[in-house]
């Protein structure tokens, strides 16, 4: 058998095994505590539970190439069994989901963009740090698009019927899209295939992804948070009945308003409940570190191991 065709496999292999090892971990974290805390804790915890089956997959991903590499023999005798082929095969086509999600995100983001910059004109806001655009679509958007070159759209029915307190707490909330990168966590979150037993994980991250917005915004003047909670309350009376097929809802950008319920958002931005201390989970990371370079240093036990493995099922 060629060498290089079993690496791959086995590479794969692992990769796909960690992946739903991990996910099944999650999975049973998700169901017996879910992250609590102030809203941007509460968004990066779920960003991370999120990434860590597809992390820890390319870890060892990345560890079984080092390996193979280093240890495998170059002979081409050693055949593999079905149970390999077959998760193997499962680790690529995880590997072209994830890819093929990015891109479709993109491309997603790309089209909408086109449709909406097709008559946009510029408008200058102050204090916005991005370019901004005002668009015409009879829905109430406003909405940060794009990674790398982020530009935010706002459409001319919020310009007209909102004050110019409530705009500059929308463009304060956007701001802290901007600033946190959301697109760029966006695109990730959409990369890893399936909830795989977390179910309502990616609209808890969602919600508090608009929290952490809104409590950006609401520290940004002393009523920002009393502007921007009448300004969510007008632009979802703007806004038509909700349909859930409609793009608005999966909207592949940082938008302030969905057509979701404001009920618990406006409550927080008027409660004054949008403050909190972040929490530190520097222990986590020194553990993940401490976890890969002692596997890096046992990879030819670890290796002879899984040789055994690999003899061992049909």
């Amino acid at each position: 058998m060629n060498v290089l065709l079993r690496c791959v496999v086995l590479a794969l292999a692992a990769f796909g095994i960690t992946f739903v090892a991990v996910s099944l971990v999650i999975a049973a974290r998700w169901a017996l505590r879910r992250p609590d805390g102030p809203a941007a804790w509460r968004a990066d915890r779920l960003l991370h539970l999120r990434l860590q089956p597809a992390f820890w997959a390319l870890v060892v991903l990345a560890f079984s190439i080092v390996g193979l590499y280093r240890f495998e023999s170059r002979e081409g005798d050693e055949l593999l069994g079905r149970v390999f082929w077959f998760l193997g095969a499962f680790g690529g086509t995880l590997l072209l989901v994830a890819i093929g999600r990015i891109a479709r995100m993109q491309c997603r983001t790309r089209r909408l963009a086109k449709a909406w910059l097709a008559d946009a004109t510029p408008v200058t806001l102050a204090g916005l740090p991005i370019p901004a655009f005002s668009i015409n679509t009879g829905y109430p958007v406003v909405a940060v698009i794009g990674v790398l070159r982020p530009r935010l759209v706002i459409d001319r029915l919020v310009l007209r019927a909102c004050a110019e307190s409530e705009l500059q707490a929308i463009l304060a909330h956007e701001r802290g899209h901007v600033r946190r990168w959301d697109n760029l966590r966006r695109l990730a979150f959409a990369a890893v295939p399936g909830s795989w037993g977390a179910p309502g994980l990616a609209r808890a991250w969602r919600d508090a992804t608009e929290e952490a917005a809104d409590d950006l915004a609401a520290a940004s003047a002393d009523d920002a948070r009393f502007h921007l909670a009448t300004a969510l309350l007008r632009v979802s009376r703007l806004a038509p009945p909700r349909d859930e097929a409609n793009w608005h809802v999966h909207l592949p950008a940082s938008a302030l308003y969905r057509g979701d319920s404001i009920e618990h958002r406006v409550r927080r931005l008027v409660d004054g409940s949008t403050a909190g201390p972040l929490r530190d989970r520097s222990w986590a990371t020194v553990l993940g570190a401490l976890v890969i370079a002692t596997a890096f240093a046992l990879q030819r036990e670890i290796h002879d191991a899984m040789e055994v493995v690999v003899a061992v099922l049909p």
